[in-house]
C-alpha cells in the first residue's frame, strides 16, 4: 500500500459539517474545494496523479457509506496501489472542535502543499507565490464562511429535532386521536388513542378509509372541505365530524385535517386530529333541553328571567324575558338605562328607578309591581323580584331575578273591585227598589183596613189595586234581577250562530212595537256568524233594539239601522238609531244596574246591565257612541267569529 499524500475532494460548502475531523485527519492530507482554486488543482492532479483534467466531484461519500462518481474513484486506483476510502459522519456534540481542529489542518495541510508546490514548480515560482497569495486569502475567507453555515446549520437541526421530538411526544401522549395518511398511499400513521376511540386495532383501522367509518349524513360536508384543498384554495379545516364506533355507537368529534403539500404544491400528504367531544356534545343537548324546558315553562307561566350587572348597567335576559317585553329574542338584551327610557310605562319609570337604587345601595332584595311598554305598545303589568349576589370581597356584583306577567291577575281584582262596588251599589239599589213597593203595600195594607172598619168599600178596591201594582212591581224587579244572574254565565254549549237569522227572529218578535212607533228598520245583509250561546245573544239584540225604540222620543222619520263595520281586525256588530241621544257624561254609567236616563220611563234599569254582562261572558266588549243629546245613538258590541 502506498502512501496517500494527498487528496482532492470536490464538495459542496453546504455539507462540509459533514465531515468530522478525525477522519479529515486520519484519511486525506488535505481537502481542497475546487471551486475556490479549480485552476490549481487541476494543476496537482496532473502533476501528481496523471489525471489529465478535473471532473465534477471527484471523490465524494455520504455518511452512509456511498460514493459517489465512481468513475474518478476508478481512474485514481489505476495509479495508486490502494483505494482512496472518505466517509462522513454528522457529530453534533463535536462541531465546535470540528471547526478549530479542521481550521487547524487545513493550514498545515496548506503549509505542506505550498512546500511541495515550490518542489515541484520552481520554475513557476512567481506564479505559485501570486497564487499561493490568493490561495490564502480565499480560504481565509470561506474559512469565515463556513463557520457561519456550520452555526447555522447546526442550529436549524437542533430545531428540527425538537420540533420532531415534541410532535413524536404529542403524538403518542393520547390526549387526542392523530393520524398520517394520503390519498394515493392510504394509511401511513396512526397514533394508539385514534384506534381506541373508534375501537379498532391498526391493522383494522388500516383496512377502512375514513368515510366508512364517518356517519353518512357527515360525508358531504368532509368531503367538501376536502376538494378545497385539493384545488389548492385551503390548507387546513376544522369542523364538526360524525364517526361510527365498531360497536354501532355514535361518536362525535371535533375534526381538524392539515395538508402537507410537496415542493410542486401538490397535496403529499395529511395530518389528521381527531378529539372526541361525545361528552360535551352531550352535555351540550342536555343544556339544550334544559332551555328548551325553561324556555317552555317560562311560556306557560308567562315569566322571564334576568341578570343586571351593577359595575356595567348591563343586562342578560332569558328567551322569556324577551317574549314579556315583545321584543327579538335574537337581539341584544337592552341595558338599564334603555330599558328604562323605552321598555317602563312613563308613569312608573321613576318609581323603578328609585326602588332598584335603593335596594342596590343597601344590597337587598329588589321587588316591584309596575307595567311595561311591549314593541306593540301595548301595556302589561309585570311583577319583578331579584336577589343581590356579592364577589369575594363583599362587593355587590349582580342581581338576578324573575319577572311575572300580573295582567290578568290585575285584571281580575279590577273586575273584583268593580263588582264589588256593583255589588255595594246593587245591594243599596234592591233595598231601595224592593223597599219602595213594600212600603206602598204596607200604607195602603193600612188603609184597606181603616176604609174596611168604616165599611168603605169601593176605596178599599181602590187600595188592592195599588197594591197588586206594587206587587208586580217587586216581581219584575225580581225577575229582571234573577235574569241578570243567569246573564254572567252560559245556559248553552256554545255554537255557531247565524246571525241574519237571529236579527230577523227578533224583529219577528218585535212586529206590535215596531208597528205601534212607526219605525223604520234598516237591515244589512250578510252578517257575519259567531260562536256563543245562541239564546244570550239573541237578548242582547232584543234588548238593543227594545231600547233604541223606547227612546226614540218625538222623532218624526224614526229610524234604526242594524248592521256591521270592520275596525281593524275586529269586526263590531251595531245598533244605531236616530232618537234623543245620549250625553257623553253618561255614556259609562248607563250600564249600571238599575241605572236609567229617565226615571218615568218603563222597565227597572236592569236591561243594559244584562247586555254587558252576556257581552263579557262571550269575552267582548260593548259600548255607546252618541254625540249627545238629539243627535241618536249607536250602540256596539264585539263577539268571537266563526272563523276565529
Amino acid at each position: 500500500m502506498h502512501p496517500i499524500p494527498y487528496t482532492f475532494v470536490r464538495y459542496a460548502p453546504t455539507l462540509f459539517n459533514r465531515f468530522s475531523p478525525e477522519v479529515v485527519s486520519g484519511k486525506a492530507q488535505f481537502i481542497i474545494p475546487d471551486n475556490i482554486i479549480p485552476k490549481f488543482a487541476n494543476f496537482c492532479l496532473q502533476e501528481q496523479f496523471g489525471v489529465a483534467k478535473w471532473r465534477q466531484g471527484l471523490i465524494l461519500c455520504h455518511d452512509n457509506g456511498q460514493i459517489y462518481n465512481r468513475e474518478i474513484l476508478e481512474e485514481l486506483d489505476k495509479r495508486l496501489s490502494s483505494q482512496l476510502l472518505l466517509k462522513s459522519t454528522l457529530i453534533r456534540d463535536t462541531i465546535f472542535s470540528l471547526k478549530n481542529s479542521a481550521l487547524k489542518s487545513i493550514q498545515q495541510r496548506y503549509r505542506q502543499l505550498t512546500a511541495m508546490i515550490f518542489l515541484f514548480a520552481g520554475s513557476f515560482s512567481i506564479g505559485i507565490i501570486l497564487w499561493n497569495i490568493l490561495l490564502k486569502q480565499q480560504v481565509e475567507s470561506k474559512t469565515i464562511h463556513l463557520e457561519n453555515e456550520i452555526t447555522e446549520r447546526l442550529l436549524a437541526e437542533e430545531a428540527l429535532l425538537a420540533s420532531e421530538t415534541h410532535f413524536r411526544s404529542y403524538y403518542e401522549l393520547g390526549l387526542i386521536g392523530m393520524a398520517i395518511t394520503s390519498r394515493e398511499k392510504g394509511w401511513i400513521q396512526s397514533n394508539d388513542f385514534l384506534c381506541s376511540m373508534l375501537g379498532y386495532s391498526r391493522e383494522e383501522l388500516f383496512d377502512r378509509t375514513w368515510a366508512e367509518m364517518t356517519h353518512p349524513d357527515d360525508i358531504a360536508a368532509d368531503e367538501e372541505q376536502s376538494q378545497k384543498v385539493l384545488r389548492g384554495e385551503i390548507d387546513s379545516y376544522t369542523l364538526d365530524n360524525r364517526f361510527i364506533h365498531k360497536n354501532g355507537q355514535i361518536i362525535y368529534t371535533a375534526l381538524s385535517v392539515k395538508c402537507v403539500r410537496g415542493l410542486d404544491g401538490a397535496p403529499d400528504h395529511f395530518v389528521v386530529m381527531v378529539q372526541d367531544i361525545t361528552e360535551r356534545k352531550r352535555k351540550e343537548e342536555d343544556l339544550k333541553k334544559m332551555k328548551n324546558m325553561l324556555s317552555e315553562g317560562e311560556g306557560i307561566a308567562h315569566m322571564g328571567t334576568f341578570e343586571y350587572v351593577v359595575d356595567t348597567n348591563a343586562t342578560l335576559w332569558s328567551e322569556g324575558e324577551y317574549c314579556l317585553y315583545g321584543l327579538d329574542p335574537e337581539g341584544p338584551s337592552p341595558t338599564y338605562d334603555v330599558m328604562l327610557a323605552k321598555n317602563i310605562h312613563p308613569d312608573d319609570a321613576a318609581l323603578l328607578h328609585k326602588t332598584f337604587t335603593a335596594a342596590i345601595q343597601s344590597g337587598s332584595v329588589y321587588e316591584l309591581e309596575h307595567r311595561i311598554v311591549r314593541s306593540d305598545g301595548s301595556v302589561r303589568w309585570i311583577h319583578d323580584r331579584a336577589n343581590p349576589y356579592f364577589d369575594q370581597n363583599g362587593k355587590l356584583a349582580r342581581y338576578v331575578g324573575s319577572t311575572l306577567d300580573i295582567t290578568e291577575r290585575k285584571q281580575i281584582l279590577q273586575e273584583l273591585r268593580d263588582k264589588n262596588i256593583e255589588l255595594d251599589r246593587f245591594a243599596y239599589t234592591v233595598s231601595h227598589d224592593l223597599k219602595s213597593p213594600l212600603v206602598t203595600i204596607q200604607a195602603y195594607a193600612g188603609m184597606i183596613r181603616k176604609d174596611l172598619e168604616t165599611a168603605k168599600y169601593e176605596r178599599a178596591q181602590d187600595d188592592m189595586r195599588r197594591i197588586e201594582g206594587a206587587a208586580d212591581k217587586m216581581n219584575n224587579l225580581l225577575n229582571d234581577l234573577l235574569e241578570l244572574s243567569r246573564a254572567g254565565r252560559m245556559m248553552n254549549e256554545p255554537s255557531p250562530v247565524d246571525m241574519n237569522r237571529l236579527v230577523k227572529d227578533t224583529l219577528q218578535q218585535l212586529t206590535g212595537p215596531i208597528a205601534d212607533s212607526h219605525v223604520e228598520i234598516v237591515l244589512h245583509p250578510d252578517l257575519p256568524s259567531v260562536f256563543g250561546d245562541q239564546k244570550r245573544i239573541a237578548e242582547v239584540v232584543q234588548n238593543l233594539i227594545e231600547n233604541a225604540i223606547k227612546y226614540m222620543g218625538d222623532q218624526a222619520a224614526p229610524r234604526i239601522e242594524i248592521g256591521t263595520r270592520q275596525e281593524g281586525k275586529e269586526c263590531v256588530f251595531y245598533v244605531s238609531d236616530n232618537g234623543k241621544g245620549i250625553d257623553p257624561s253618561h255614556h259609562e254609567t248607563i250600564f249600571g244596574l238599575f241605572n236609567k236616563l229617565d226615571a218615568k220611563s218603563e222597565g227597572t234599569g236592569v236591561g243594559l246591565a244584562l247586555v254587558k254582562s252576556v257581552i263579557e261572558i262571550h269575552g267582548g266588549q260593548v259600548w255607546v257612541e252618541s254625540a249627545g243629546a238629539g243627535k241618536g245613538s249607536t250602540f256596539c258590541f264585539t263577539v268571537p267569529l266563526t272563523n276565529k
